[in-house]
């Protein structure tokens, strides 16, 4: 958007007391609120066997840029 496309509105959104007040990082709240790029690459080390693999808990098959030549179960 430019500057031009935006509009100032008078009224409030969002009150002081519905905030919480935690604390994240900008780019945290971006991937939370968008989804983030969707790209997942795991390290596994046990060929991705176990429940700790980032790729088979969000149920993506691994790929070339996962544990390069390494063994995996979850292709």
């Amino acid at each position: 958007f430019t500057a031009a496309d935006l509009q100032v509105i008078s009224e409030n959104l969002l009150s002081i007391d519905e905030a919480p007040d935690t604390e994240i990082p900008l780019r945290t709240a971006v991937t939370k609120a968008t989804g983030g790029q969707g790209y997942v690459k795991c390290m596994c080390l046990s060929g991705c066997s176990s429940g700790r693999c980032s790729c088979s808990r969000k149920r993506v098959l691994c790929n070339s840029g996962c544990h390069p030549g390494k063994s995996c179960n979850n292709i």
